[in-house]
């Protein structure tokens, strides 16, 4: 082996160590992970970034899998996700479909949510396209009876 292969620069430290002391990994090409064993260990990680929100937050922000490996996520990112995923879910059981991140309603009969009655597309005041938080919609005479009081 030459010289430059027995040291190597770890990122996170930025200290040159030998070769021996950084993380072994059976996918990189030499055989040796890029970061340095001290800089592995859990005890000194103490920050890390989200990959959905580019921010560096604290480790305790973000979760842990079955395998006790973080989530590439924060919580927040993760949760925020979860959130549209359990909303689009409701929505398709309601008779709306995804089309390009707006809801257009696919079924010939929307449910009133106020007097809870399946009715005709003709009896609902619906914009062509649909915006993403609004899922719930009063028919004609809903709309005028709470109008009036």
């Amino acid at each position: 082996m030459s010289h430059e292969k027995l040291f190597k620069c770890c990122p996170y430290c930025k200290e040159t160590k030998p070769f021996e002391l950084f993380v072994d990994s059976k996918f990189a090409p030499s055989g040796k992970g890029s970061s340095c064993l001290s800089c592995a260990s859990l005890e000194n990680l103490t920050e890390k970034k989200c990959k959905k929100c580019q921010e560096s937050k604290l480790l305790k922000l973000f979760r842990l899998d079955n395998r006790g490996i973080f989530i590439p996520r924060c919580k927040k990112c993760t949760y925020a996700d979860m959130k549209v995923r359990r909303r689009k879910k409701l929505l398709e059981s309601r008779g709306f479909i995804n089309k390009n991140k707006m809801w257009r309603p696919s079924a010939n009969t929307i449910r009133c949510c106020r007097c809870q009655i399946e009715k005709s597309k003709a009896d609902f005041n619906l914009p062509d396209i649909i915006s993403f938080h609004r899922f719930a919609f009063k028919c004609k005479l809903c709309e005028i009876q709470t109008k009036e009081n």
